[in-house]
């Protein structure tokens, strides 16, 4: 089956952390990892992981952190049209998108398993 809406080519993988300059300082200074942005306005972290396409973001989660507690970010040209297409699949998604900033647009929903996915779509 193909896809009912266009994939932009980027993939994020997302972490729930505890301390963010904790881990900005792990991903940054131990792994070597090119930080693009640090956020603590919305306590979030993005970097480059060196795979084209590939970025690795990380969030402070309230609730405590531990396994499993990662998500998949699919990255899209157009949010509404994936959601829609998705949607007509039968994919459930959380009632609202939601906006980072001028940044990103997400929509979340999980996959059978429960496992934390999204759509991005970047704004700027």
């Amino acid at each position: 089956m193909t896809s009912a809406f266009a994939f932009d080519g980027r993939l994020s993988f997302h972490l729930a952390v505890a301390d963010l300059d904790r881990a900005v300082a792990f991903y940054r200074d131990v792994l070597g990892l090119k930080e693009v942005v640090v956020s603590y306005e919305y306590n979030w972290a993005g970097f480059e992981s060196g795979v084209p396409g590939c970025t690795i973001g990380m969030g402070v989660d309230p609730g405590g952190v531990g396994a499993c507690q990662s998500s998949i970010s699919f990255g899209v040209a157009d949010l509404d049209a994936a959601r829609e297409a998705l949607q007509q699949r039968g994919v459930r998604f959380e009632p609202e998108n939601i906006e980072v900033g001028d940044q990103v647009r997400l929509a979340l929903f999980q996959d059978p398993d429960g496992n934390s996915l999204m759509l991005s779509q970047r704004l700027s």
